[in-house]
């Protein structure tokens, strides 16, 4: 039996952290808890006191939060995405789809391997810096999914030599390039430490490579090109939360 994604909506409620706890609770009564689980998550939000409270309860959970970035994560590399999970639980509920019907959650999981072990998934999250913005914001997004780490690499790096800085990728290479990159831009973050804040213009997400796994309602639109995502009625960013947390 596979683990189930966790039911992250709740996280979205006026106490997070209430919703929290009965997340954990709800974790440890499955009886699939024992299988191992790698969940990667991305939420927009449309304003940074709502990212900051998913932030919050994210922390809260054991979750290591990439994006919003801090400076230290550089530091230590557990702190830095790698990509690799084996379950996705996205919201895109807080944008403006330019394909109809894609500004939903999204979940699904990586199919199983010959062992009845999940394979993993892979993913790059990547933004292009605005400039003058310290912490940075971004003017675009680029979300990108593999099932193959090799092609996933290659993502990576066709990405960091367009001029996107490449913080969450199994590319070890980029991320170095994307934090030399920062010390160029020479922001030293805001008071927690945070570089590059989660603030962006635009969102652009690519499925195609793992376009199967989605819902079926999603799959044709995720084969035929990347969801596009504009800021919310009233809002100038949308506010990106990427996290992820592995289960024994």
């Amino acid at each position: 039996m596979r683990c189930p994604l966790l039911p992250l909506r709740v996280l979205a409620m006026v106490k997070p952290l209430r919703s929290a706890r009965l997340l954990l609770a709800l974790a440890l009564l499955s009886p699939a808890s024992a299988v191992a689980a790698d969940v990667g998550l991305t939420s927009f939000y449309p304003s940074d006191s709502a990212q900051q409270a998913k932030v919050n309860v994210l922390n809260s959970l054991g979750f290591t939060v990439a994006v919003p970035l801090k400076a230290s994560a550089f530091a230590d590399p557990s702190k830095l995405g790698d990509g690799g999970f084996t379950q996705a639980d996205l919201d895109f509920t807080s944008a403006i789809p330019t394909t109809p019907g894609t500004a939903t959650r999204v979940s699904f999981e990586s199919p199983l391997g010959p062992a009845g072990r999940p394979l993993r998934l892979y993913a790059v999250v990547a933004g292009m810096p605005m400039e003058g913005s310290c912490p940075i914001a971004v003017k675009k997004t680029m979300i990108m999914f593999s099932s193959n780490p090799d092609e996933s690499s290659q993502q990576a790096e066709l990405l960091s030599k367009q001029g996107f800085l490449v913080y969450v990728t199994i590319n070890k290479a980029v991320q170095q390039t994307a934090a030399q990159a920062l010390m160029k831009l020479n922001c030293k973050g805001d008071a927690s430490g945070v570089v590059v804040n989660g603030q962006t213009q635009a969102v652009s997400i690519d499925f195609t490579k793992v376009y199967s796994l989605l819902p079926a309602s999603l799959q044709q639109a995720a084969k035929s090109g990347s969801f596009e995502y504009a800021p919310a009625k009233g809002s100038t960013y949308i506010y990106l939360v990427n996290g992820r947390k592995q289960t024994p």
